[in-house]
């Protein structure tokens, strides 16, 4: 089983280092999760020398890019702001005119700096200690996978602005109130496309409600807490943290008050009896000696 096992990642390993395919990775991943897979690295000393001569023509120093194939921190920095410099060079080469063409041409191209960036992570996959990335490389891969302004970046800004304005604007409405465009843009001076644009959208309308809601119960609480607050004292108000106290002469214990107030001055003595009270027979006549 062991044996089984071990060929067939070995046949899979070799398969992915073929293709590079992220379907082949994948699939080892799955299978194997605990074997490590170093990604095949594709930069040599042979690339340097054989394109030599399109590094020099795109003024990329070949030296910097043979110091990134063992790559430490200070190279790739190098490399990075090299690559940055002639980015920042093509964005200004005009697009129209005569010759601009030509002068796009030999300027750097993607292909080449995405290959540059790519031989770049390899190195740092090779390394056996921890390196770390500089600020240099961060802003590159930025530049290249999602450019200066991000779409998706701005978007984010926008609901996010969105969502505080309505956490702000959501106390002023009563619960059920509707909201229109021009009810924002009358109270908040909000321009009339933005506050329509606004209102159009189910997340922006279901937040003001909530807040609005929120805000309503808040205030009734406090009204109620306030009603309370103020109340007078008076006689039959009683208060729940110092309740009335009865003496205990007048508490209850297997009988009425009354009846334990007369039982305790003793048995009442019949004013013709010349008894003692108490005694059996104590009413007949007195005893003479």
């Amino acid at each position: 089983m062991v044996q089984k096992a071990f060929r067939l990642s070995s046949k899979l390993i070799a398969k992915y280092k073929e293709t590079h395919g992220i379907a082949a990775y994948l699939q080892i991943r799955k299978k194997f999760p605990e074997i490590e897979i170093q990604v095949p690295q594709m930069l040599d000393e042979e690339f340097v020398f054989a394109w030599h001569a399109e590094l020099e023509g795109m003024q990329i120093p070949p030296r910097l890019v043979f110091n990134i194939i063992h790559p430490n921190e200070p190279s790739v920095d190098a490399l990075c702001l090299r690559l940055l410099e002639l980015l920042a060079a093509r964005d200004a080469l005009p697009r129209s005119g005569p010759g601009h063409i030509n002068k796009r041409r030999a300027a750097i191209s993607d292909t080449m700096l995405n290959y540059l960036i790519s031989m770049i992570l390899e190195g740092y996959d090779w390394r056996d200690t921890a390196l770390r990335i500089p600020a240099s490389l961060v802003v590159l891969i930025r530049r290249q996978l999602c450019g200066p302004h991000p779409k998706l970046y701005y978007a984010h800004r926008a609901r996010t602005y969105r969502r505080f304005v309505a956490m702000v604007i959501g106390e002023d409405f009563a619960p059920g109130e509707r909201v229109s465009a021009r009810k924002l843009a009358n109270r908040y001076m909000i321009p009339r496309s933005t506050a329509a644009r606004w209102v159009a959208e189910p997340e922006f309308c279901r937040e003001l409600t909530a807040v609005s809601r929120i805000r309503h119960s808040i205030n009734l609480w406090n009204e109620s807490f306030n009603r309370r607050k103020n109340r007078p004292a008076g006689k039959n108000v009683r208060d729940a943290c110092n309740p009335v106290r009865r003496p205990p002469s007048q508490i209850d214990v297997g009988g009425s008050s009354h009846e334990k107030a007369n039982s305790s001055k003793g048995p009442k003595r019949h004013p013709q009896a010349g008894g003692k009270a108490g005694v059996p027979g104590g009413g007949g006549a007195p005893v003479h000696g």
